[in-house]
């Protein structure tokens, strides 16, 4: 492959544990790219990622820019209000509202500001190009309903930390109910991880969790009370639906996650007011 000139680990996940083990071997696996790259190049690290040591060892020959909400790093965010977001680099700060919700996609933005300096772009533009990036399908898409429910399509692709990421995400004064399918590819902890992300969603304030998969059982169960597991989708969209119809109070927010293999947005076209059916399509 070409040798970059610029490379960046936005973070390491437990994702594709199936392949690596751990998040040591994702984190190694991930650092390979630093290897790859010249005695000229530029390595930007994420200074919050547990493993960011770890990847400043492999990039001793070359040029690092940290990038971080860490007070230390070189390129540094400040999260301010809604998608309101605050980047300093060498004393001089950029103001960015974006169009993307999550602390996590505030995350993804200081990263591609960072390396948008490393590459030598002016602020004005960095600033500019931030603001214009739009929520695309199948991730964290925001769509109307049927009766008056909002639903959240972020049904590209699953792990535990984006499943998380999309539930703080959500907005804390509504009632705020889950979709999930299978997370796929974590490997002999695969239950585990899945009765672990079932005791999280309860404990972010979920109140409704609807799970299809043979894996998101696990997830049903550890919830508890609130948690219905379904072996059919049509089941499972049918039991929402029901649910839906008997609120008597302002519609739910409703996030609907699965990893790719579990084609959750199969949901999503069902639980779509017809006007906007048209629109999901992963």
């Amino acid at each position: 492959l070409a040798k970059p000139d610029v490379a960046l680990i936005n973070n390491a996940g437990p994702a594709h544990l199936e392949g690596f083990g751990d998040l040591a071997g994702v984190a190694r696996a991930k650092g390979e790219i630093y290897q790859g790259l010249g005695a000229d190049g530029i390595a930007l690290i994420n200074a919050d990622d547990p493993y960011a040591d770890y990847w400043r060892n492999l990039t001793a020959r070359q040029h690092t820019i940290d990038f971080g909400f860490t007070p230390q790093a070189q390129v540094r965010g400040e999260s301010l209000a809604g998608n309101q977001l605050r980047i300093w680099s060498e004393g001089h700060s950029i103001d960015v509202v974006l169009a993307l919700s999550g602390e996590h996609n505030k995350q993804n933005a200081l990263a591609a500001a960072a390396a948008a300096w490393a590459v030598g772009l002016d602020s004005d533009l960095i600033q500019a190009g931030l603001q214009s990036v739009q929520p695309v399908q199948g991730r964290m898409q925001t769509l109307t309903g049927v009766h008056g429910c909002t639903l959240i399509n972020d049904t590209y692709n699953a792990n535990p930390g984006s499943l998380i990421a999309g539930l703080r995400a959500l907005p804390a004064d509504s009632e705020r109910w889950l979709v999930l399918g299978d997370m796929a590819e974590l490997g002999a902890t695969a239950d585990a991880l899945h009765a672990q992300v079932g005791r999280d969603i309860q404990a972010s304030g979920i109140s409704r969790l609807f799970t299809f998969g043979d894996l998101s059982r696990s997830a049903s169960q550890a919830f508890g009370a609130g948690g219905a597991h379904f072996t059919l989708l049509s089941d499972l969209v049918d039991a929402v639906r029901a649910e839906l119809a008997a609120c008597a109070q302002t519609p739910p927010v409703i996030l609907v996650k699965g990893s790719r293999s579990m084609r959750m947005e199969r949901v999503v076209q069902m639980l779509l007011e017809s006007a906007t059916a048209e629109h999901v399509v992963c």
